[in-house]
C-alpha cells in the first residue's frame, strides 16, 4: 500500500472512529440524562405518594369529625327535647301554684282558727 491508498483508509478510519466515540459519548450522556429523568420522577412520585397518604389521613380526620357532628346533632336534639319537656312541666307546675297557694292559705288559716279554738279550750276550766 501506497501512502496515497493509505491515506483515505486512515481518514476512513478515523471519522468511524470518532463516529463510534461520539455515539458512545452521546450514549453515556443520554443515559446519565435518563438516569437524572429517573430520579426525578421517582422523587415526583414519592410526592405524590405522600400527598396521597396525607390526603388519605386528611379524608379519614373528616369522616370522624362528621361522624362526630352528627353525634353532637343527636345528642342536642335529645337536649332540645328535653328541655321542651322540663319546659313543659315547669308551665304546668306554675298553673298549679295558683290553686295550691290558696289550699295553702285556707289550710293557714283553718291551722289559726284551730289553735284559737284551743286556747279558748285551754282556757276554759
Amino acid at each position: 500500500m501506497t501512502n496515497e491508498t493509505r491515506r483515505p483508509l486512515i481518514l476512513i478510519v478515523a471519522v468511524m472512529l470518532a463516529a463510534i466515540l461520539g455515539g458512545l459519548a452521546i450514549g453515556l450522556a443520554g443515559s446519565a440524562r435518563a438516569d437524572d429523568y429517573d430520579d426525578d420522577i421517582d422523587k415526583y412520585q414519592d410526592q405524590i405518594d405522600e400527598a396521597e397518604d396525607g390526603l388519605a389521613d386528611a379524608n379519614a380526620d373528616k369522616k370522624a369529625a362528621e361522624e362526630r357532628a352528627d353525634e353532637l346533632d343527636t345528642a342536642l336534639e335529645d337536649t332540645d327535647a328535653k328541655i321542651i319537656d322540663a319546659a313543659q312541666k315547669v308551665d304546668d307546675l306554675e298553673s298549679q301554684v295558683p290553686a295550691l297557694q290558696t289550699a295553702l292559705d285556707e289550710a293557714q288559716a283553718a291551722v289559726d282558727a284551730a289553735i284559737v279554738e284551743q286556747g279558748i279550750v285551754a282556757d276554759k276550766p
